[in-house]
Parts: structure tokens; sequence; C-alpha cells
């Protein structure tokens, strides 16, 4: 649950807000109309937290998941749509596969160790 005040005597714009939230909930990505209901969630990826969420300008939305450790071996980037459908995804080992067959590959084009 999301709790929304408005200032007495203001009255707030009309949209929505767009949260990448933190620790222990159920859906870490939401988003809330002014009210503070939630509209929209995403459960993300046991594991993994994610930084940062954007809207894309299809509706999609873009969203980093990764692990604590330095390196972001366990990273995983996700388009997943209003129904939260996965649409498209690359890990770390995808992005480093990309790179190690291009040609380009000098064998030091790695994004993650």
């Amino acid at each position: 649950m999301v709790k929304a005040t408005t200032t007495p005597g203001l009255t707030p714009q009309s949209g929505v807000e767009l949260l990448d939230l933190v620790g222990g909930t159920a859906y870490p990505q939401v988003v809330t109309d002014l009210g503070g209901n939630i509209l929209w969630g995403y459960p993300g990826i046991p594991g993994l937290s994610s930084n940062p969420i954007k809207l894309l300008r299809n509706g999609h939305f873009l969203i980093n998941f990764g692990n604590p450790t330095a390196d972001g071996s366990g990273s995983v980037l996700r388009e997943v749509d209003l129904t939260g459908a996965l649409i498209w995804q690359m890990t770390a080992a995808d992005l480093n596969g990309a790179l190690a067959s291009s040609l380009f590959d000098n064998g030091n084009d790695r994004v993650f160790a």
C-alpha cells in the first residue's frame, strides 16, 4: 500500500506516479494514481533488485535488475508490457556473448568480468 497526501488547499495535477520501491514489497515496481492506489505492479526477479525502471514510448517498461555483486554478472535487462508479459530480455552473459562474437572483438570487450 502506498500512502499519498495532498497539502490542504492545493489540488494535485492529474497523472500517475511511477515508483521503484525497495525492501520487502510484493511488487517493487508500481504505478499509482495520485491518491496512492496501485494501478499496475511488476513482481520483479527473485534475488535481484531493480533500478531503474523507465516507461518506453510504446507503453512498455524497461527494467534493469541487478544482484549485489560488484561485477554485475547476474544483471538482467527486461522489457515488460502492461500485463507483465516478458517482451524482451538480455542478461549480462548474453551481452558478453554478443560482444565476443562481434567483428570488433579483441578479447577485451567485456562489459562484465
